[in-house]
């Protein structure tokens, strides 16, 4: 293997056709990985793919920009393949809703949400290749807010409530 790569685990058995890495925490940034052949004391790499990473940055008080890596050009079957963007808001139930769809031409996407004084989001990305596999980029969460301040109100009435004794304000 390639010296900027750290072996993090192996399989002997040929008829097996994946392996889970448990000791990365693609949550955190994007994991490149180099898959190689062993034969003996040779190795020949198979490709390169690395993990979607994605980010969520509220730039409004109704936008969020998503920006991503892409999974590799090792990665088969992904030629004419859409990324599928996922949107779960936590006031309309936590289900994952599709917002979009984005040719691979792009990695980037300004979602527009209705306005809200505060809600938690969640996003992630997906593309599927022609084998039936389905690429999972990271969950990425963020709690959005209204980010405008409101306009002064004009204040009407300050008086004294006869009845009930209480001051009561109007604008």
């Amino acid at each position: 293997a390639s010296a900027s790569y750290l072996r993090v685990g192996g399989v002997s058995d040929i008829n097996t056709n994946s392996y889970t890495d448990n000791n990365h925490n693609a949550n955190n940034e994007q994991i490149k990985y180099l898959v190689t052949a062993d034969f003996g004391e040779e190795q020949r790499p198979f490709g390169y793919i690395t993990t979607i990473f994605l980010t969520a940055i509220q730039q409004t008080s109704n936008t969020i920009s998503l920006s991503w890596t892409i999974p590799g050009t090792s990665v088969v079957g992904l030629s004419n393949a859409q990324y599928k963007i996922y949107r779960k808001q936590h006031t309309t139930g936590d289900i994952w809703q599709q917002v979009a769809n984005v040719t691979q031409a792009h990695n980037t996407y300004v979602d527009t949400i209705p306005p809200v004084c505060s809600d938690s989001l969640a996003y992630k990305i997906e593309i599927d290749n022609t084998n039936g596999c389905t690429l999972r980029s990271n969950i990425s969460k963020l709690v959005v807010g209204d980010t405008e301040q409101p306009e002064m109100p004009t204040l009407n009435t300050c008086s004294v409530n006869v009845d009930s004794q209480q001051i009561e304000l109007s604008w």
